[in-house]
């Protein structure tokens, strides 16, 4: 299978065209009540990112909180959501033909993955680890929560 970066299409002005931009997803799978996580960890990412040199947008619906990169662009995609919404994510890594273990994600496991992403040359620059890494220690402190991350690499 061939593995390509996920791009997603996207504007932040609805006269412009839309432009394909890098992405990443966290899923979080919980049987509580993922909005009240998923409010939870924007605050705490709100806080963290409040000093961040680069700027890091929010915006949220439903189930999705997306954190948005400038300089160069790229979006991480948070989901907090119910076990019976797994296969739907299953299917998105098969739509953008992405790899995906379907195994949790660990601080170890997202390391290998950033350094697989730098090896295959998926994009031109570094796709901002330092803040994947932040969410997904956020995302960690939840007790009840199965994280996975996509894409990743089978090892």
């Amino acid at each position: 299978m061939i593995c390509n970066p996920i791009l997603v299409e996207t504007t932040n002005n609805p006269l412009m065209p839309k432009v394909k931009t890098p992405a990443f997803f966290f899923l979080g799978i919980t049987e509580i009540n993922g909005t009240s996580i998923l409010n939870e960890v924007e605050e705490n990412l709100r806080t963290i990112f409040l000093n961040l040199t680069t700027a890091v947008n929010f915006s949220k619906k439903d189930e999705l909180l997306i954190l948005a990169l400038t300089d160069p662009a790229f979006r991480y995609y948070i989901v907090v959501t119910s076990e019976d919404k797994f296969s739907d994510y299953r299917m998105l890594a098969k739509d953008f033909e992405l790899p995906w273990d379907e195994k949790p994600t660990d601080k170890d496991k997202l390391e290998r993955i950033y350094v697989e992403i730098k090896k295959k040359k998926w994009f031109d620059f570094d796709p901002y680890p330092e803040v994947g890494f932040t969410i997904l220690e956020e995302l960690s402190l939840v007790s009840s929560i199965r994280i996975y991350a996509i894409p990743s690499f089978v090892k």
